[in-house]
């Protein structure tokens, strides 16, 4: 074919994770001046970061590699697609044009595709997507003990979903019921993209089975799911000046230990007045400083809520009530299906999604990867100029 004496793109047709993703955009990442100035800032900083003149985290240079490497791939096929144009047109021999406006239209065809893989990379649905550090935290809702068997289910489904990703899953909080149910778990889940992967997790999960509390009907149950982002250094978000401690001792299992030295501790965060109290461990200086992560997880999240003119916390938007009505996620074991309602796509195997491995990772990649994305275009100095839309 008449592309083989062109420079070979065979990178343009291999199949990408995002091929499904609708990406709106009036940009021609092609040919607008404001993209280009943009390709160019990025491979500026990226060569910065390489030499060493730059500090930032190795996620930011993973991010500016993609769109360098993407925006080549874009230049070379537009090249082609110009010479394939010269070609079709300057030839007189009939079935050299044909082979040529063939070849054409399969680049046309493959331009489309890195202009959504390039829109996609530049896209950057929330500047702490780059976090790695996230807490999340499950509350049983309605339902009674089937909603806490629920819970305990889904707490540990992240537990394994984090070990299958290779993140850390630390336990903060964790209150159990007789039955062996979860009335509240909260966890600090650390790893790349962490919270990049658990942040659509949040909202109201529902539940449609016959519970082994009362075998004579389905019921329908509710949990509620938070996610909340942790900064890296949570000293930035809070000072220790406005911070004021108290210890006390412990209740609850543990022996005589827990009951006779003052572990536990309450910390407030006096301009906010957001108090946590931690007992989790023995060692009074580890529950404070657990708190301290909460209460700058509490403060960042807020920080984002009020740039997105949001006036109540992030708790309260991702949980809502936790009514019956209410939901992001349903259930149903009787047809064994899993229904988003966010994106409006169903999938099965409940036994298999709630080992927290494979048929989990699905969910979350697919979630992931259909939010709408709206391209904007004001390029700004430091930052990536196409700001994201997401329309949930």
């Amino acid at each position: 074919m008449i592309r083989a004496l062109l420079r070979s793109t065979n990178a343009l047709s291999r199949p990408y994770l995002f091929s499904s993703q609708r990406l709106l955009s009036s940009i021609d990442l092609k040919t607008d001046a404001r993209a280009r100035t943009f390709f160019d800032h990025v491979l500026t900083q990226l060569v910065a970061a390489q030499a060493g003149n730059l500090s930032v985290p190795s996620e930011q240079i993973s991010y500016w590699q993609r769109i360098v490497t993407l925006s080549r791939q874009l230049d070379e096929a537009g090249e082609q697609e110009r010479e394939l144009q010269t070609l079709s047109k300057e030839n007189d021999d009939a079935e050299f044009r044909q082979l040529a406006e063939k070849d054409l239209a399969a680049c046309k065809s493959d331009i489309e595709t890195l202009e959504a893989r390039l829109a996609e990379a530049i896209v950057v649905p929330d500047e702490n997507d780059f976090l790695s550090k996230c807490q999340l935290e499950v509350t049983c809702g309605s339902g009674g003990q089937e909603s806490m068997l629920f819970a305990n289910e889904i707490f540990t489904l992240y537990d394994s979903y984090a070990r299958f990703r290779g993140w850390s899953f630390g336990i903060m909080q964790y209150d159990t019921s007789d039955m062996g149910g979860l009335r509240y778990g909260l966890a600090a889940v650390e790893g790349p993209g962490a919270y990049r992967a658990l942040k659509f997790e949040a909202g109201v999960h529902r539940v449609q089975r016959v519970p082994v509390t009362d075998k004579s009907r389905v019921h329908t149950s509710t949990i509620s799911v938070a996610v909340l982002p942790e900064p890296e250094h949570p000293e930035v978000v809070l000072k220790r000046s406005d911070l004021t401690v108290e210890t006390m001792r412990a209740s609850g299992p543990g022996g005589q230990f827990v009951n006779t030295t003052s572990s536990a501790a309450r910390v407030t965060h006096l301009p906010s007045g957001v108090a946590i109290h931690c007992m989790e461990s023995r060692n009074q200086h580890e529950n404070v400083e657990k708190a301290i992560r909460r209460i700058s997880a509490i403060l960042l999240q807020r920080q984002i809520d009020s740039v997105h003119d949001k006036v109540t916390t992030a708790r309260k938007l991702q949980v809502g009530t936790k009514g019956r009505s209410e939901k992001v996620r349903t259930y149903t074991y009787k047809d064994d299906r899993i229904t988003d309602h966010r994106i409006r796509q169903s999938f099965n195997r409940i036994a298999e999604v709630l080992q927290g491995t494979e048929a989990f990772d699905e969910i979350v990649q697919v979630r992931e990867n259909n939010c709408v994305f709206v391209l904007q275009t004001a390029v700004g100095p430091f930052s990536p100029p196409f700001q994201v839309a997401v329309t949930l």
